[in-house]
């Protein structure tokens, strides 16, 4: 199926008018109110009116007319109204008119005139003001508590066949009645907080010739409007927990997208949605190409939005799709831009397969010519989306000269191109990694000891006999000697040390150090003695090696030990099993250039 090449180029329309505009004039009072009067011939054109707050605009729209009014601006400089300016396009006549701040407006179409009423002062949004003409009056706001928690916000009429537009808004729901009038006993507020139901708060009041019903609703909610006689009921209900979940997921999912444009308000009932779109390009400035089979009418009611948002608002009701190429945007049907890319690229296929081939030659540095063709040529085998996937084609081909460690490549120019890219990517010096070990023999023995001894030696009853500490073993002093009992003569063996207290250091070697002190009758000795002892160690070997990041390294030195081990035919053979010390490490370079290091060590 092929899109259709006849295409409408928006605003650039030209279509059979009714009427004509042959006058566009202004007037002004003391309040600032602009009042502007277009004056027709022929049937009273359809009128539509919308309005803009960023910048702030209103946009007036005559179908079916021509315009005989100068296409120039006509500057006011009244109140909010800077200029005004009237166009004629494609049997459509659109007056613009520039302001300096949103404010109220109004409008009538009868007996051969346009009349467009501005208020002088702003209002803080762009609303219809009140003419005195409205319809019908609201007779009663009442709130009920439904049987299942749901709030009922019921807003009686004097008659029925009433206009009202339910929107929500930040907080709650804004409910619009049209052409209507409220008593000043019905301006109120009203607090439904105690009925615990999702609306808290009703707040009544009148702008312009719209009474507005504000609700403010906790939580998420689903609401309903209909008309029982001349009572509207608005029907706010909590959402289940299922519904919740899933609202949130929706909400999300939304969120992703942001909005930059400039903010449009539009109302319109069943309208053609080729006339929307032409709304939308005179908002953005930017040119829109629709395809010409775009048609349909739609129902559109958005305020306060912006307009690319309002766009795709608009593509997705209609099931249109759109493709921008700079300020020009051109929109069709979703099936027929996809069915016109599908075609684009089966011609370029096409065009690929008529391609001349080339060959070029690839001089690789660092890396091994046989490993980035077994890449290339993986890429191409391994691929799931067609030929277009891999980086050959299938008219290409590798090949590798190992003596220069060139990669020669034939194919199409582009494809040529895409590898020569790829291996200037892969052709890289890879980052190495330096890792020393020390082979050292070490004792690990240390030793400490301390050790005292000392003794006391005192004259013994001034006999000739000594004694340590007094109460220790005798001693010869005088040969021969007297029996301290007046036994007679008697022999008392020698001590060849004086001390009493012997706890030396066990190892002959430890230093010692002696003091010996004589006081009268008294010989004091003492004996200090010390030792202490450690091992050390001695490096006989310091290895090194370099490996690239990511690939191991090892480290071995040691002997092969020779055993005999017996053969099943009663032999014996002559086995050798290692008695090495090993080191394997596998270094990581970190792209912060730190290093990681897997180490596995063999003794």
């Amino acid at each position: 199926m092929g899109l259709g090449l006849a295409l409408v180029i928006l605003p650039a329309l030209t279509a059979w008018a009714s009427s004509d505009v042959t006058a566009a004039d202004y007037s002004s009072n003391a309040a600032g109110d602009v009042t502007i009067t277009l004056s027709t011939a022929g049937d009273d054109p359809n009128v539509s009116v919308f309005a803009t707050e960023s910048p702030a605009r209103i946009i007036l729209d005559l179908a079916d007319t021509n315009s005989q009014v100068d296409s120039g601006p006509v500057s006011v400089g009244v109140g909010a109204v800077q200029k005004f300016t009237t166009l004629a396009a494609g049997g459509r006549t659109r007056v613009m008119v520039d302001l300096s701040m949103p404010v109220a407006y109004d409008y009538q179409s009868a007996n051969g005139q346009v009349v467009l009423s501005i208020s002088g002062s702003g209002s803080g949004s762009t609303v219809p003001q009140s003419t005195g003409t409205e319809k019908y009056t609201v007779q009663n706001v009442d709130f009920r508590r439904g049987e299942d928690g749901q709030s009922r916000v019921i807003v009686s009429l004097d008659q029925e066949n009433s206009n009202i537009s339910v929107n929500s808004r930040e907080g709650g729901l804004s409910v619009d009645i049209f052409d209507a009038k409220l008593p000043e006993a019905l301006n109120q507020r009203l607090d439904v907080v105690d009925f615990a139901t999702p609306v808290q708060i009703i707040d009544a009041g009148e702008m312009g010739s719209v009474v507005r019903v504000e609700l403010e609703v906790s939580g998420l909610y689903e609401h309903m409007a209909y008309q029982s006689g001349n009572d509207w009921v608005i029907e706010v209900s909590e959402l289940a927990a299922a519904t919740i979940d899933a609202s949130e997921d929706i909400v999300e999912f939304y969120s992703e997208k942001e909005y930059s444009g400039a903010r449009v308000t539009f109302n319109f009932q069943d309208i053609p949605v080729r006339s929307v779109l032409q709304l939308i390009a005179d908002v953005s400035e930017l040119n829109i190409v629709v395809a010409d089979n775009v048609s349909g009418n739609l129902t559109l009611r958005l305020t306060n939005v912006p307009w690319d948002q309002a766009l795709d608002i608009v593509l997705d009701a209609r099931n249109l799709d759109m493709r921008e190429n700079g300020n020009v945007i051109w929109i069709a049907p979703t099936a027929d831009i996809a069915a016109r890319e599908q075609q684009l690229l089966q011609a370029m296929r096409d065009r690929k397969e008529l391609e001349p081939l080339a060959t070029a030659l690839i001089s690789v540095s660092y890396a091994t010519a046989e490993d980035l063709q077994e890449l290339i040529d993986s890429a191409r085998t391994n691929s799931e989306g067609g030929a277009d996937a891999g980086l050959l084609s299938d008219r290409g081909s590798i090949a590798i000269d190992a003596r220069t460690n060139t990669l020669m490549v034939t194919d199409t120019p582009d494809r040529i191109e895409a590898i020569q890219k790829l291996v200037q990517d892969l052709d890289r010096p890879v980052r190495q990694v330096q890792i020393e070990s020390r082979i050292v023999i070490a004792s690990s023995d240390f030793a400490h000891a301390i050790g005292v001894r000392f003794g006391v030696t005192g004259w013994h009853n001034k006999r000739n006999i000594l004694a340590v500490a007094g109460d220790g073993p005798g001693a010869d002093l005088v040969n021969p000697a007297t029996d301290p009992n007046d036994e007679g003569i008697i022999d008392i063996p020698g001590f060849p040390e004086r001390y009493n207290v012997n706890l030396p250091v066990a190892d002959a070697n430890a230093g010692s150090i002696g003091v010996s002190f004589l006081a009268g009758n008294v010989l004091l000795d003492l004996e200090l003695t010390a030792l202490e002892a450690e091992g050390d160690g001695e490096v006989i070997s310091t290895p090194r090696v370099v490996t690239a990041n990511q690939s191991e390294a090892f480290i071995q030195q040691g002997v092969e030990i020779p055993y005999e081990q017996a053969a099943s035919s009663g032999a014996t053979a002559v086995q050798f099993k290692e008695a090495v010390l090993e080191l394997r490490a596998t270094p990581l370079i970190t792209p912060d250039n730190r290093v990681q290091l897997e180490l596995e060590i063999k003794q």
